[in-house]
């Protein structure tokens, strides 16, 4: 296993990988620039910049532009989906949705940040009060982890009585277990 890692190290190191990588993330092709920032993630290369860029000009790089440890960045890229998104429209109510196709890529969009939303707490509120009321149940679900994740202490005012009121509304028995547990101070993990 040694050899095999020291293997795949050595040929990482080879200086073609960072010309090819720089050359698909320069690439007009939107997927020979995924593809470019994957590999460039195995060369601890930095890419939010040029994947955020791609994403104000309106290219669909929200899941590499999450990709981030830095709060200002996901501060950047939560003013982004507040820009873009109508999220009064998203906040429409409770349904059973399942939020695929055409008439679903915001709450796709809100989705992907959602996920990653669990480890910024207190940033991005605006998107998780729109989500607990989205039609879609996946929308609904990733708000409640992420306050769940954040803990009480971190819930702005007004996210407890907003979340009794859509766990009152809620019809689906699932979200409505999940809100339960998350009103109750429960681990939403395992």
């Amino acid at each position: 296993r040694a050899a095999l890692l020291r293997d795949a190290e050595d040929l990482l190191a080879r200086p073609q990988w960072h010309q090819a990588v720089a050359d698909g993330l320069a690439s007009r092709d939107g997927l020979a620039f995924a593809r470019a920032a994957a590999a460039a993630r195995a060369l601890e290369m930095d890419v939010w910049d040029l994947a955020f860029e791609r994403l104000r000009r309106g290219e669909d790089t929200w899941s590499l532009a999450v990709q981030t440890d830095d709060p200002e960045r996901m501060d950047r890229v939560v003013a982004l989906v507040e820009e873009r998104l109508e999220l009064d429209r998203i906040a429409a109510g409770p349904q059973e949705e399942l939020g695929f196709g055409a008439d679903f890529r915001d709450h796709a969009v809100l989705d992907t940040v959602l996920r990653e939303l669990r480890r910024f707490p207190g940033h991005g509120w605006p998107l998780l009060r729109a989500a607990l009321q989205s039609p879609v149940v996946s929308n609904r679900n990733l708000a409640a982890a992420a306050l769940a994740s954040w803990g009480r202490a971190v819930w702005p005012p007004g996210a407890d009585f907003l979340l009794r009121s859509a766990l009152a509304h809620e019809p689906n028995a699932g979200t409505r277990e999940v809100f339960t547990r998350v009103l109750a101070g429960a681990s939403l993990e395992g």
